[in-house]
């Protein structure tokens, strides 16, 4: 880990699976934080090899791409740790810790001593980071859900959807939760420099997708008519939408200065949409605008000037973008078996403080006795777990 990485001293134990604790975990990690996977010696996190996601060969198993992007960085360690000489080897580790990330139901950690409360009485400086989505308490705090429950819910799902259309799926959106999470920890790990003292990171993921929408919330709950605002954020705003070109692609358009709306019409000699009184008749009007010509076309004219005209890209699209590619260059891993992995760069830039070079997400115990030597233990302890299979070594 690079020495200049602002987080290089702090030590993150992530009991969590699948996609929102992980990757805080992994943002932890780009900012240089020394972070260990636990994961059940047989099968790991679910999501590395959990259909339908793409799969590529690693170390002759089918792992999921998603897992490689945001697992990098750590290391990790397959541990039973839910009773006997497991347990122990944890309880030492999280001693030493100084954030632990896990993502199970409230109250499942509990049984196991695992909870805060529990914790707490062995390191009181321990940041205890729970991620889950209905968060801890409430009346559907331990109820099972995932990402597409908590966007409907939240009312993302009916915001992205046109008036007239139907609801649909909008996936990634889970991860506000992860990147809630790590501005908790921050602020715990700030409050800890203060006083001392470590504390409980309470996080819901539906939490932070109704945060996503304070503005909207904001006219619902002050304003007599939220109507006009509904319309903007739906995407019916004439200046705030999506419009079809003539080969068939989108873009979006979004000139909400006045100025550059009214500049944009006059460059097309188009002034007339201007005295239109409606706003749904203005967006009926630059429908047909817009379907006069090609995307590339629009592009080419006014791709580069004030008037907020965008592709709707693809994801492959986007990758290619020239802005995305000098912001987040791509990292090419080499991974334990010398497989080369594709990776998004680092989100978060620090002037005084680099990103750490990346490294490949880990194999499923690949750093097993390695972290537990690290911690103190001794090889008779780990030879006790390895024989009682509490632990597994990949070699």
């Amino acid at each position: 880990m690079s020495k200049s990485a602002i987080l290089k001293d702090v030590v993150v134990l992530e009991l969590a699976f699948m996609a929102t604790g992980p990757m805080c975990g992994s943002l932890l990690a780009d900012l240089g934080a020394q972070v260990v996977k636990i994961e059940p010696p047989k099968g790991g996190d679910m999501f590395r090899f959990m259909p339908p996601f793409g799969q590529t060969e690693v170390e002759g198993e089918k792992v999921n791409g998603s897992f490689l992007s945001i697992n990098r960085n750590k290391r990790s360690v397959a541990l039973n740790y839910r009773k006997g000489l497991g347990k122990e080897a944890l309880l030492t580790l999280i001693k030493q810790a100084d954030v632990l990330i896990e993502g199970f139901k409230p109250g499942s950690l509990e049984k196991w001593g695992l909870d805060y409360e529990s914790l707490r009485l062995i390191n009181p400086r321990l940041i205890y980071c729970h991620i889950s989505g209905y968060g801890m308490t409430g009346p559907d705090a331990s109820k099972m859900q995932h990402e597409g429950n908590l966007s409907a819910l939240s009312g993302l799902l009916d915001s992205f959807s046109p008036a007239s259309g139907v609801p649909h799926l909008a996936p990634g959106l889970s991860m506000v939760g992860a990147y809630t999470a790590l501005s908790g920890i921050l602020a715990a790990l700030l409050h800890r420099t203060q006083t001392g003292q470590g504390q409980l990171v309470d996080i819901s993921v539906l939490d932070a997708l109704m945060g996503l929408q304070a503005p909207a919330a904001g006219e619902q709950l002050n304003c007599d008519d939220p109507r006009h605002g509904e319309a903007f954020i739906k995407g019916e705003w004439p200046r705030n939408a999506l419009y079809a070109c003539a080969c068939g692609q989108y873009l979006y358009f979004g000139a909400g200065e006045h100025r550059y709306y009214q500049g944009f019409l006059q460059q097309l000699g188009r002034e007339d949409i201007l005295a239109i009184p409606e706003p749904q008749q203005q967006t009926e009007a630059l429908r047909t605008l817009f379907l006069s010509r090609s995307r590339a076309d629009w592009l080419t004219d006014f791709g580069n000037t004030d008037y907020c005209i965008s592709p709707v890209n693809s994801l492959t699209q986007a990758l290619e973008d020239p802005q995305v590619q000098a912001r987040q260059p791509l990292f090419c891993i080499t991974s334990p078996t010398g497989k080369q992995h594709i990776s998004l760069g680092n989100i978060i830039k620090l002037s005084a403080h680099p990103a750490p070079a990346a490294q490949a997400a880990p194999l499923l115990g690949q750093h097993s006795t390695q972290v537990l030597r690290e911690f103190g233990l001794s090889e008779a302890q780990i030879q006790a777990l390895q024989t009682s299979q509490q632990l597994t070594q990949k070699n």
